[in-house]
């Protein structure tokens, strides 16, 4: 094979190491129906969503982010709230608060308030959670405080029987009234992953990408002139065969 091709060759092999492929959200549910937890009429508590591990395929999986969905017009209740992910070994609708993992890791914490931004808002996650499906399913944690006494709203998309896709647990306050309770309904959600499509080579790679093909160049030219000489190598001052500007 002539040297640049192998040169070629090698250089596209290094860009595609240097840019990995992307991988998608994860979308889980479809809506049928509006409710207000955890994001709306809520004051203080905590809120729990468990995913099915098949939602999520069978290979590990880095999870960025997490986004929710709402009707025009819908607000988030302003308010303070901490997620946590982890892997359980719980089923589905056990109806009851469940136990984070070994594994459970906060993923934000702060306020959130304001109306969604054309029908939906996506909480970025302060580390990437790494889930292996394997390992169980997936358990959300909301936990929220500081909420109005008396807040308002039913506009988030929801599906109301998640059958082997999710369930949930709550216990949570609208102000005076206290809301312990479990079933099969559930929050759309989507889950988010890192882009990596624009990923750029480090200076370190494209030095060495240069220098292969510089010096492969180099390499070529040699090689031809060499052959040049060879072939004139009975005189010392002809032009060599025909080829104008080198001389033997």
């Amino acid at each position: 094979m002539p040297v640049y091709r192998r040169i070629s060759i090698i250089a596209a092999i290094s860009i595609s190491a240097a840019c990995p492929g992307w991988a998608g959200a994860v979308n889980i549910g479809s809506a049928d129906s509006m409710n207000a937890l955890p994001f709306e009429a809520v004051t203080s508590g905590i809120y729990e969503q468990i995913y099915s591990s098949s939602d999520f395929g069978t290979a590990p999986i880095s999870l960025s982010g997490v986004t929710f969905f709402g009707a025009t017009g819908s607000t988030i209740t302003s308010a303070s709230y901490t997620l946590d992910v982890s892997s359980i070994s719980a089923g589905l609708g056990s109806f009851a608060l469940y136990t984070p993992g070994a594994n459970n890791t906060q993923v934000f914490s702060g306020t959130l308030s304001g109306p969604l931004t054309n029908g939906a808002f996506t909480i970025p996650f302060a580390q990437t959670f790494n889930y292996n499906p394997s390992s169980g399913n997936l358990l959300l944690q909301i936990v929220i405080s500081g909420g109005p006494a008396n807040p308002g709203g039913e506009g988030l998309y929801t599906m109301s029987n998640g059958g082997t896709l999710f369930s949930r647990a709550y216990d949570v306050s609208d102000g005076p009234t206290n809301i312990n309770f479990a079933d099969s309904t559930g929050l759309v959600t989507q889950f988010d992953t890192p882009s990596t499509t624009t990923a750029a080579p480090e200076p370190g790679t494209l030095l060495l990408m240069g220098t292969a093909l510089v010096g492969g160049a180099l390499t070529m030219k040699r090689r031809r002139l060499n052959s040049f000489r060879q072939a004139c190598a009975p005189s010392a001052t002809r032009v060599c065969r025909g080829i104008p500007g080198i001389t033997c």
